[in-house]
């Protein structure tokens, strides 16, 4: 899987903007748990109009912020959505709900880098 966290990524999306990087990365910590709950409870109700825009939202909000594993998931997660594989819906949100849960756990030591 891919890395947690990328600076220089973070950075390059952000115009190599140091503040507006650690101000986009503080944005998603704080949208993530939202974001994250209501995808599984869309998943619990076997919404596939909901999976989708919930997994969509947690994808793009990742593309300025440096988060390739995340990113990454969320990717993964779509193209099962497209594909119609709902047998692997489970294991997609549940492969995002790991990377959330990796990236808010460093989400102190990545804002850390910024100061």
């Amino acid at each position: 899987m891919s890395e947690i966290f990328n600076k220089q990524q973070a950075l390059e999306q952000a115009g190599d903007d140091p503040d507006l990087a650690k101000d986009l990365l503080q944005m998603l910590f704080a949208e993530l748990p939202d974001l994250l709950e209501k995808l599984k409870q869309a998943l619990t109700d076997n919404n596939k109009t909901a999976i989708w825009d919930h997994t969509h939202k947690i994808h793009g909000s990742t593309a300025y912020c440096g988060v390739p594993a995340l990113r990454a998931a969320a990717h993964s997660m779509e193209q099962l959505i497209r594909d119609e594989l709902e047998s692997e819906f489970i294991d997609g949100v549940g492969i995002i709900e790991r990377e959330i849960g990796k990236l808010l756990s460093e989400g102190e030591a990545i804002l850390a880098q910024f100061d």
